[in-house]
């Protein structure tokens, strides 16, 4: 896991089936951002982000979302997922300064 936030990502994903990754912001939180790996975006469609992030920006290896801070409640953002590709992959999460490599297997 990372410190302050969790985040929740089913491990098995069907190929061109909707899914969802939701992650947690604990309160109070800092940093608000979340770094994804050029892997997930290149595999993987993200049609919906809710909250909007108040900015997106890439940089190498990746794009991240930055989400507004505010308030002492933890902040739940939530990303509507369609595989695009199956098989194995391996991607960088990042949230703040904290980073892990993540699985997934999409079937077919």
């Amino acid at each position: 896991g990372f410190t302050g936030a969790v985040v929740e990502l089913p491990r098995v994903l069907r190929w061109e089936a909707g899914d969802e990754m939701v992650v947690t912001f604990g309160a109070p939180a800092r940093t608000r951002s979340l770094r994804i790996g050029q892997n997930f975006a290149d595999r993987i469609a993200v049609e919906r982000i809710e909250p909007e992030p108040a900015a997106m920006r890439l940089v190498s290896g990746g794009q991240v979302l930055d989400f507004a801070a505010g308030g002492d409640a933890p902040h739940r953002v939530r990303l509507a997922l369609r595989p695009l590709h199956f098989g194995w992959l391996r991607f960088d999460l990042g949230i703040g300064g904290e980073s892990r490599s993540v699985g997934l297997l999409v079937l077919p």
